[in-house]
């Protein structure tokens, strides 16, 4: 069986919205898929940030407004960008190439990708990891 590992949990879906969102994408857009569920979490943490900021011109502003947000994911979980490293955390799931419990198949086929296992919050503890192995290659 083919595994894929990606950010967004498309089947099942998280939640109503999740599914409208789909629905909605695939009215307009019938031969495309949503398999890069990442694009909307971006938006959205933008969008976000934007209206904290106040301003869509100051980047800088912005900038700072990402730094340790916390976004309500519509795929499910949370995203929150690290602050001292900028870096996005959030689930990561292991999806597995199928054509059984999919609600949401891919390219016009029978088959699509289910959530198996989920990582959450992955890489969150990354830094002090890697802080960890840094002392201990001093000895």
């Amino acid at each position: 069986m083919i595994r894929l590992v990606s950010e967004g949990q498309i089947n099942p879906p998280v939640s109503d919205a999740a599914a409208d969102y789909y629905n909605a994408f695939k009215a307009k857009y019938p031969d495309g898929n949503v398999d890069q569920s990442r694009i909307t979490n971006t938006i959205g943490m933008l969008a976000a940030a934007i209206d904290a900021a106040g301003t869509a011109d100051d980047v800088v502003k912005i900038a700072y407004e990402l730094e340790g947000m916390t976004y309500d994911s519509l795929w499910g979980g949370q995203v929150m960008m690290r602050e001292n490293d900028h870096q996005a955390i959030q689930n990561v799931h292991i999806q597995a190439h199928t054509k059984e419990g999919i609600t949401f198949a891919y390219d016009g086929s029978e088959y699509g990708v289910k959530a198996i296992k989920t990582i959450e919050m992955a890489s969150a503890d990354i830094r002090v990891l890697m802080q960890h192995e840094a002392s201990i290659s001093a000895f």
